[in-house]
């Protein structure tokens, strides 16, 4: 199976580093008592145009490299919820002659296709 993350999507988020490691439960303690100001604004800049180019390397990497029956037979469950290359990893594992079995999608991560 694949997944596309190791914790529950209630408690994921973003991860911190110092210069000498990640935070630890001690720092943890200390950023959530934390007086900051925040601006009454923040800009967001639009998102460029989705460029496939990347994905259609990726696949044509491995596509090439197996034989296209390579995965026949097989079934393989996509845990896709939020993972990052659900999508790549679905018309790889069925470029490859794979049954692909989707798992726990979640919907506000659903990419526009």
């Amino acid at each position: 199976m694949v997944t596309g993350s190791h914790i529950p999507f209630d408690r994921n988020g973003i991860k911190f580093y110092r210069v000498d490691g990640e935070i630890s439960k001690d720092d943890e303690q200390s950023i959530m008592h934390s007086i900051v100001s925040l601006p009454d604004s923040i800009g967001l800049l639009e998102l460029p145009e989705v460029n496939s180019a990347a994905s259609e390397l990726y696949l044509q990497r491995y596509t090439s490299l197996f034989a296209a029956d390579f995965l026949r037979g097989k079934t393989i469950a996509v845990y896709e919820h939020s993972g990052v290359a659900r999508d790549l990893l679905n018309s790889l594992f069925k470029a490859l002659g794979a049954e692909v079995r989707v798992c726990c999608a979640y919907p506000a991560f659903a990419n526009k296709r």
